[in-house]
């Protein structure tokens, strides 16, 4: 069987961390851990490279311990910010599959968990590729 990461992109509330979970065994990398506190999410702006940063090496770990299947689990909304992640899976063997989850602005605004602005959610639609 092939090792897999599997790029997950699309706007909150689209329906990726509701996947990501689903996949029995699978090693999730999401930004968002980072900022569950006690089983809170608090969102902190300023704190948002650390985020990405903690998704990283959370990410190199999986690799590094050779996961079947890692999951990056963030909105990924242009290719520079998931570039990483298929740079180094290729580079250590890994099959890369990017799953877009579809959602108009409407339902992602409605569904969101973590507080996304509305505005911010306009934002990572109109940038989406």
């Amino acid at each position: 069987m092939a090792k897999t990461v599997y790029i997950l992109r699309g706007l909150p509330g689209s329906g990726k961390t509701t996947w990501a979970k689903q996949q029995i065994g699978a090693v999730i990398c999401s930004a968002d851990d980072y900022f569950l506190r006690n089983g809170q999410y608090k969102f902190n702006r300023n704190l948002l490279a650390n985020a990405h940063a903690d998704c990283k090496a959370m990410f190199r770990k999986a690799i590094f311990d050779d996961a079947d299947v890692i999951i990056v689990d963030n909105t990924n909304t242009a290719q520079r910010e998931y570039k990483y992640y298929v740079d180094n899976a290729t580079a250590n063997g890994y099959d890369v599959v990017i799953k877009v989850f579809d959602c108009d602005i409407a339902t992602s605004i409605a569904r969101n968990i973590h507080g996304v602005p509305e505005l911010a959610i306009h934002r990572m639609h109109d940038r989406f590729e």
